[in-house]
C-alpha cells in the first residue's frame, strides 16, 4: 500500500471553508486540549484525539461530552488498536512526530487507519515536525 505523505500547516483545519465542503472522521495525534477537535466539529466532523498526557484533554471533554469516549490516553502505538482499519478520511500530526518511539511501526499504523480516498481525494496526513533532529536521530539509529 503506498501513502503519500504530505507536510501541510494546520490551516486546512483552521482555515474557513477548508473543511466545510466534505464531512468527514478525522484524527488528530497528540490533541492537547482538543482545540483542532472543537473547530473540526464546528465544521460537522465526528473527531477522534490520542493524547499521551490524559490531563491536557480535560477542557476538551468539558464543552464536548458526546465525545470524550473519543478521545484516547496513551501513545500512539498503545491506542493504535482502538481504531478499525480504513476508519479516517484525515489524520493529523503537529508536533507529536518527533516523540514516536518506532517511527516505522506508527507510520504503518497510520497508514492502515487512513480510509482509501480519503481527503480530499488521496489519504491525507498532516504532519508538522517541530524537533527534527530528533526524527533524524531515530533514523539513523535505524540504519
Amino acid at each position: 500500500m503506498m501513502v503519500q505523505w504530505n507536510v501541510l500547516p494546520e490551516y486546512l483545519i483552521l482555515q474557513p471553508g477548508k473543511l466545510s465542503k466534505k464531512q468527514g472522521i478525522y484524527l488528530d495525534v497528540g490533541c492537547n486540549k482538543g482545540f483542532m477537535l472543537s473547530v473540526a466539529i464546528d465544521r460537522g466532523w465526528d473527531v477522534y484525539g490520542a493524547e499521551i498526557v490524559p490531563e491536557l484533554t480535560i477542557p476538551f471533554g468539558n464543552p464536548y461530552k458526546q465525545f470524550r469516549d473519543h478521545v484516547f490516553a496513551g501513545r500512539f502505538c498503545d491506542v493504535r488498536p482502538y481504531f478499525s482499519d480504513d476508519k479516517f478520511d484525515l489524520i493529523t500530526a503537529i508536533d507529536v512526530i518527533e516523540h514516536f518511539e518506532d517511527l516505522d511501526t506508527d507510520f504503518q499504523g497510520i497508514s492502515e487507519i487512513l480510509k482509501p480516498g480519503g481527503y480530499p481525494s488521496r489519504k491525507l496526513v498532516t504532519l508538522e515536525i517541530q524537533h527534527i533532529t530528533s526524527v533524524r536521530n531515530q533514523a539513523a539509529r535505524r540504519s
